[in-house]
């Protein structure tokens, strides 16, 4: 079964990257610039201590944006989602239903198994340090599916549809036969009400055992109720703000390293155990807002502490490329659900250029800075650049050797910022000399959106003109590889090598290299004792020979 379903994930991939090129000419995407490469890898390594539930999580609604209309080949909406979620997309809304016994998507034909097989072969793909990141998948039964609970002792939930259908729905992964039948003789049935009844024998259960279909694709990927569980029990846990909790959720490091883990999926129906899955979170876990949001913009330090105790923010509108970034800086990761259609789904990309760098400025990081004769010069740290008589901020890169201020925020206090008083270069926050912030501070950065607007809160309230930070980002040790920890930590993907190490490397070899010639040189210089005396042994040997003819017997002939 396993390798069924590898190789169907593989096809499914190369006819994706391969067979589409002449289909597709029509929705052409373009391919990821390398700033954009570098600048989400970033922002997605200063989280990796930030909790899942706090991540700006850019979405799509899939039936408002692509999936909304039925066609007789579903690829070109297949190839369209897989290409939304190689852009950067994190977060999906996908609406089901039933259709011929299976489960589809919502007004189309599309196999909800073929979705949940492209993720998990997108999935596949990014598995690696440099592309592995979260994904979120928020599944809303339609509306026409009427279903209605049956629990049945300390059995999981089984679905049972409306009168007017005749087909007995089963979501636990306890289903293991091909059919599925309510046993009713010799039994008390008042338990099913006027729900019992029989499931026909052509109905296969395995289309419509959601507990299933994710088993087959997506099963070590997910990051289960249970797994939360786990991790709370053991610490592995934290809240919005910051400190340990048994209420709270695990660091994005814990859940893609130690966990291993790379979606989560919830229920976004409106009851909230439409879906049981061992798999599936309900939605008492989410704020979800659609249309506005009930949260409100937050623009004092209590009211970012207050949004930050909301897991899981999401904003379901219509947004535009000039405001989609505001929302992400009020603590929102949002939905976008503008209509689109397989004619224009590429002109989703501004917003998405707009959204999902919420931290550089556009075509940054760039290091391609023509270099200045006779002056130190490193364009390989970040700056904060805030200027309040425009509402402009982002980061850019800047020459690591001129002085700036520094950013420093409080100990474990997420929302606490101070700016350092006197300027320095990059180099001089180095936490081995102090890191030039006060004491019980440390040099920092913000690392999401609420944090970002903690610090121009903190700004406008000290009435800063314009003005370029330090902040604790660079990619000093290798090329475009950007890294906190200050100004001498270590890329985590490519070896460094700097002079220092390099000369320690080769010093023990250099040292024996040196010793084995010394000894070569002084064996040259020194003469061999029989060279040295050769007359005086030519003459005892003739001596010897003499005295042995001497000493011989007998007549000589």
């Amino acid at each position: 079964m396993m390798d069924f379903i590898f190789i169907y994930l593989l096809s499914m991939l190369l006819f994706i990257k391969v067979g589409l090129a002449d289909t597709f000419n029509n929705t052409a995407w373009p391919n990821i610039s390398s700033q954009v490469e570098y600048g989400l890898r970033s922002q997605r390594d200063i989280q990796k201590n930030i909790t899942i539930d706090q991540l700006p999580l850019v979405g799509v609604d899939l039936q408002r944006v692509l999936f909304n209309q039925y066609l007789d080949d579903n690829s070109i909406m297949l190839y369209n989602f897989y290409n939304l979620m190689r852009q950067g997309v994190q977060s999906f809304v996908l609406e089901i239903e039933i259709s011929e016994n299976a489960w589809v998507v919502t007004n189309t034909s599309l196999l909800l198994l073929d979705v949940f097989s492209l993720i998990s072969a997108f999935l596949q793909s990014t598995n690696t340090n440099l592309n592995a990141n979260i994904m979120v998948l928020l599944l809303k039964v339609s509306q026409s599916v009427n279903m209605n609970p049956l629990h049945i002792g300390n059995s999981s939930a089984l679905f049972l549809p409306s009168k007017s259908n005749n087909t007995n729905i089963c979501f636990n992964s306890n289903c293991t036969s091909s059919t599925f039948q309510l046993e009713t003789n010799n039994t008390d049935t008042s338990i099913f009400g006027d729900y019992s009844q029989t499931v026909p024998s052509n109905i296969s259960i395995s289309n419509l055992n959601i507990t299933s279909l994710l088993d087959d694709s997506l099963g070590t990927f997910i990051y289960s109720p249970q797994d939360l569980e786990t991790d709370r029990i053991k610490g592995y846990t934290w809240n919005g703000t910051g400190y340990p909790s048994s209420t709270g959720w695990p660091t994005l490091s814990t859940f893609l390293t130690r966990e291993n883990k790379r979606i989560l999926i919830a229920d976004l129906s409106a009851t909230s155990d439409y879906i049981p899955s061992d798999y599936i979170f309900n939605n008492s876990i989410l704020h979800y807002d659609y249309g506005n949001m009930t949260l409100g913009c937050p623009n004092t330090i209590p009211q970012i502490k207050d949004v930050s105790r909301y897991s899981w923010r999401f904003l379901n509108s219509n947004f535009t490329p000039g405001d989609i970034k505001n929302y992400i800086d009020c603590g929102y990761s949002p939905i976008i659900n503008n209509p689109f259609d397989l004619s224009n789904i590429t002109n989703i990309l501004p917003l998405l250029n707009s959204s999902l760098l919420w931290s550089w400025r556009f075509n940054q990081p760039s290091v391609n800075v023509p270099l200045k004769k006779h002056s130190l010069e490193a364009y390989n740290c970040a700056i904060f650049k805030y200027d309040p008589s425009n509402s402009s901020f982002y980061w850019m890169v800047d020459n690591c050797y001129e002085k700036k201020l520094g950013l420093c925020r409080f100990g474990n206090e997420q929302f606490t910022w101070l700016v350092t008083k006197s300027p320095h270069t990059y180099f001089d926050f180095d936490s081995y000399k102090g890191s030039q912030c006060p004491d019980n501070y440390e040099f920092s950065i913000p690392r999401t959106p609420l944090e970002q607007n903690a610090l121009i809160t903190t700004l406008k309230k000290n009435s800063f003109a314009d003005i370029d930070i330090w902040i604790d980002l660079n990619s000093i040790s290798v090329e475009d590889c950007w890294v906190t920890g200050g100004p001498y930590a270590a890329c985590p993907y490519r070896k460094s090598m700097t002079r220092r190490h390099f000369a320690r490397m080769l010093a023990p070899a250099c040292a024996c290299s040196f010793g084995i010639l010394c000894i070569v040189f002084y064996l040259n210089l020194l003469r061999v004792p029989i060279h040295d005396n050769r007359i005086n042994w030519r003459r005892k040997l003739v001596r010897e020979a003499n005295l042995k003819a001497l000493n011989t017997e007998g007549v000589p002939s």
